[in-house]
């Protein structure tokens, strides 16, 4: 594929749109789309875009949890606001993994199984650090306790 196409496929998946309906719009097979997917063009195309839309995003979040939390303190705040203050505290609470959660979101799975993901090493090396204990799933084979950890 010419850059062009490339740059075209790479915008229209990372905004969204299956693969099979990119191929079906541009002609192609879908695995020409897949491989055209797994060049460096395609993977700074839609790094950029994801970047884009989360520098856009994150502040918008942050102020809206930032306003339910504060409405969860607030007295004089209707009781389904403060309910969604709780709600958003809880969850961004565990998210970060300062309250329990049953189960470690998928981001925390796929670093503790060493999947390849795009984050600093830093931060999977805290996330492995705090979740290091936590049992694998039977299917990881590789998964070796660490005696430091481990009750026995």
């Amino acid at each position: 594929m010419e850059l062009q196409e490339i740059a075209q496929a790479a915008k229209l998946v990372a905004k969204g749109t299956r693969q099979r309906k990119v191929a079906q719009a541009m002609g192609v097979h879908e695995s020409t789309i897949s491989r055209a997917l797994q060049t460096q063009t395609a993977k700074d195309i839609i790094d950029g875009i994801r970047d884009r839309i989360i520098k856009q995003t994150i502040p918008k979040a942050a102020d809206n949890i930032t306003y339910a939390i504060q409405a969860y303190q607030a007295e004089d705040t209707s009781a389904q606001v403060r309910e969604h203050g709780f709600k958003g505290s809880t969850a961004l609470l565990s998210a970060i993994g300062i309250l329990p959660s049953h189960t470690p979101s998928v981001l925390i799975q796929q670093v503790i199984q060493g999947d390849q993901i795009q984050i600093t090493p830093e931060l999977a090396q805290s996330i492995r650090d705090g979740w290091g204990d936590v049992d694998r799933p039977v299917d990881n084979p590789s998964y070796q306790p660490d005696p430091q950890t481990t009750d026995g």
